[in-house]
């Protein structure tokens, strides 16, 4: 069997997240698909809107780099990102949402960026990070999928 190679998916930032984060580019796992110059995304984006874990995007070659230019097909998941400033909340968030069936990946210590699959449900989630947005993290909609806006 063949092994999918994997790139490096170059994504311009939302300036208003740019500025934030002082992050202009982030880069994201694809891997080759059979469509030229289209990759299905790897990993789950941290600061990218718009795009999730499983989805096509095309790409294009540009500075030595290979940058987003569209997505091509969704995959049904969604992405949401968390922040919070207590390193023991970060690990209970991702039990909980690993518990539910979100896979998660760690940033700086303290964001989170999770996968939400197209069968779980996204009120589910909303429940998890709601029981802890009082005033210990916060939590952004990165990309909601029309599966789970359709909840």
């Amino acid at each position: 069997m063949k092994e999918t190679a994997t790139v490096k998916i170059a994504f311009r930032l939302d300036p208003e997240i740019a500025e934030q984060t002082g992050v202009h580019v982030e880069s994201v796992w694809g891997a080759d698909t059979s469509a030229p110059d289209t990759y299905r995304l790897c990993s789950i984006p941290f600061l990218v809107t718009g795009v999730s874990l499983g989805d096509e995007v095309r790409a294009e070659r540009s500075d030595d780099r290979l940058w987003f230019s569209r997505k091509v097909k969704d995959a049904g998941n969604s992405t949401v990102a968390i922040w919070t400033e207590d390193a023991e909340l970060v690990e209970t968030v991702r039990d909980e949402l690993r518990r539910i069936g979100c896979e998660s990946e760690l940033w700086r210590q303290r964001m989170v960026s999770a996968n939400v699959p197209a069968h779980v449900s996204i009120g589910d989630v909303w429940e998890v990070l709601n029981k802890y947005s009082e005033d210990r993290l916060t939590y952004w909609e990165r990309s909601i999928s029309a599966v789970h806006e359709e909840e």
